[in-house]
């Protein structure tokens, strides 16, 4: 496991936000992508601060597999996303060309906020 992060966001009423499956689940989703080059330092290994873009990646794959439209669900609602908070936990890097999941699952369903949980592993395991 390359990477674990969590992000907090404000929350929203979207029935489908409601129906998530939080952190009694296992990570209900997972998103396959491959390490660009351009993702990379000189090394090949992925620079530190793209695994928090790869965060974003799953977690707006995970919202569109549940049907969940950025556009449709929250800026013609007048709501928006604003991180909070982000943490990071760093594992075993990954390189240029290693295919690997990005899985999301939401952690906390709060008032006025909601956080996302996130873990990066190879695809190879």
């Amino acid at each position: 496991m390359p990477f674990e992060a969590a992000t907090a966001v404000p929350a929203v009423g979207s029935a489908q936000i409601q129906r998530l499956p939080c952190r009694s689940v296992e990570f209900p989703f997972a998103h396959r992508q491959r390490v660009r080059y351009g993702e990379t330092d000189l090394q090949g290994v992925v620079y530190y601060a793209n695994y928090l873009l790869f965060a974003e990646v799953g977690r707006v794959a995970y919202l569109r597999a549940l049907d969940v439209v950025y556009d449709r669900d929250f800026i013609a609602k007048g709501l928006d996303f604003t991180i909070g908070e982000a943490r990071v936990r760093y594992r075993v890097p990954l390189r240029f060309d290693e295919e690997y999941d990005i899985k999301v699952r939401v952690g906390e369903i709060r008032h006025s906020s909601w956080a996302f949980e996130y873990a990066i592993d190879r695809a190879d395991g």
